[in-house]
């Protein structure tokens, strides 16, 4: 079975994770790592993200205060750890 971390923060200790539809981090542990993430992308981090700029790629949902945002929230099950 996965272990799932969020790429914002690095938690390993995820039992509830969130995938909004924003690249390039999709797995985070909570909704102030992804609002982390929203700023960062707002604030120009990521301009230069892959040749790319996301600051222009998501610029109306930035406009929109990210309102149509669509996020999806799982459940991470029990993992063993004797894999």
């Amino acid at each position: 079975m996965i272990k799932y971390c969020c790429e914002m923060c690095n938690e390993e200790q995820v039992k509830v994770f969130y995938e909004p539809d924003v690249r390039p981090y999709f797995i985070f542990c909570s909704q102030s790592c992804i609002n982390k993430h929203l700023i960062d992308i707002e604030q120009g981090d990521w301009d230069n993200y892959e040749g790319g700029n996301l600051r222009l790629e998501y610029a109306n949902e930035i406009k929109n205060n990210w309102k149509n945002l669509h996020i999806q929230k799982h459940i991470q099950e029990q993992v063993s750890d004797d894999n």
